[in-house]
């Protein structure tokens, strides 16, 4: 494949994953953290806020090694 297709796949699917991912962030975050301590709720959105990274870094890769 090529790398101009790769990383247009590439695009469409990290786009994808960050709106699913965001998603159930913003479900697990209204059901869970509404009934905890300020501290932790910022623990809690701070994780989530980079926990999208490693995923979305396989597909980078993917679309950066040569062909």
């Amino acid at each position: 494949m090529h790398i101009r297709t790769r990383k247009f796949l590439g695009g469409f699917v990290i786009l994808a994953v960050l709106v699913v991912y965001s998603l159930l962030a913003m479900a697990v975050g209204a059901q869970l953290a509404i009934e905890w301590p300020e501290p932790a709720r910022i623990a809690f959105y701070a994780a989530a806020g980079l926990l999208w990274l490693p995923l979305v870094m396989v597909f980078v890769r993917w679309m950066a090694r040569p062909t």
